[in-house]
């Protein structure tokens, strides 16, 4: 049998515990849309990022999970969970769809800039497409 200097600390970590599940579940995490900054011409932007740990693990950190990369005429369009980014590309320099294919459903940091847009995860690799005026 329990005594009351046992239930105390008990109720207390079931209390904490049960306020903190409410909050997450009313939370609407999963209604949570991230606006990327824009981009300046000629400058640089970065979102997410590749964390790397001791032992040659490496973690993404971004709220960007990959969707679809498509080019239509001299317009490339990239869609993720987080934003869509549109920009203009020489389609015929796109890569094959099972390239592609490696990073759809994957989290992803991505860099734009320098006439560059370059998409990066720990178990897809790089892809580094020729795109310019590249905006979200």
């Amino acid at each position: 049998m329990m005594r009351k200097s046992q239930l105390l600390p008990m109720f207390v970590v079931t209390f904490a515990l049960s306020a903190v599940l409410a909050a997450c579940s009313d939370s609407g995490a999963d209604d949570v849309r991230v606006t990327p900054p824009t981009v300046a011409a000629g400058g640089e932007a970065t979102f997410g990022a590749i964390e790397r740990f001791p032992g040659g693990t490496a973690v993404v950190t971004s709220p960007h999970t990959l969707v679809a990369i498509t080019c239509d005429g001299t317009t490339v369009t990239m869609t993720t969970t987080a934003a869509t980014f549109t920009g203009t590309m020489d389609c015929s320099a796109m890569p094959p769809a099972d390239i592609i294919g490696r990073y759809i459903d994957r989290a992803v940091a991505i860099t734009i800039g320098g006439g560059r847009l370059k998409i990066e995860n720990p178990d897809a690799g790089s892809l580094d497409l020729p795109a310019v005026d590249v905006t979200s």
